[in-house]
């Protein structure tokens, strides 16, 4: 780090030129939100969450064989979209699904290496309508 002298020489040892430090500022906002997370019992929601797409997903699996898969870690949910005879992805109809759910309105993301998953990332505040609205 450069500075001058005045002011690079004031700080104690260690005060400077590390983010590992944590600042008393970073800190406190950071209890604040651990405690949000608590009251609003934020864990249990991501969990009500993924419950409640992966079994509209898995329902919309049933009726759509080129959905391959349904996968979910509390509110992080995906879906995989492959040929239903083949295998092979579907990275051309993961991207017009892709637009067709934004001229609705909706925004969702296209992710994976072959360009053929869609990944939900609803927040934990989403109330169950807009879920089913979605």
């Amino acid at each position: 780090m450069v500075g001058k002298a005045d002011i690079m020489d004031s700080a104690l040892p260690g005060g400077l030129g590390g983010t590992y430090a944590g600042s008393p500022l970073a800190c406190t906002a950071a209890l604040s939100v651990l405690e949000i997370i608590e009251q609003e019992q934020l864990c249990h929601r991501a969990v009500e969450i993924g419950q409640l797409f992966k079994d509209k997903l898995s329902a919309m699996r049933r009726e759509l064989p080129c959905i391959s898969e349904v996968r979910q870690v509390g509110a992080m949910i995906a879906i995989e979209l492959d040929n239903p005879r083949n295998g092979e992805p579907l990275a051309h109809v993961t991207k017009q699904l892709v637009t067709a759910c934004a001229q609705q309105g909706v925004i969702i993301l296209s992710c994976g290496v072959k360009g053929n998953v869609i990944r939900f990332l609803p927040p934990l505040t989403i109330d169950s309508e807009t879920i089913e609205k979605g």
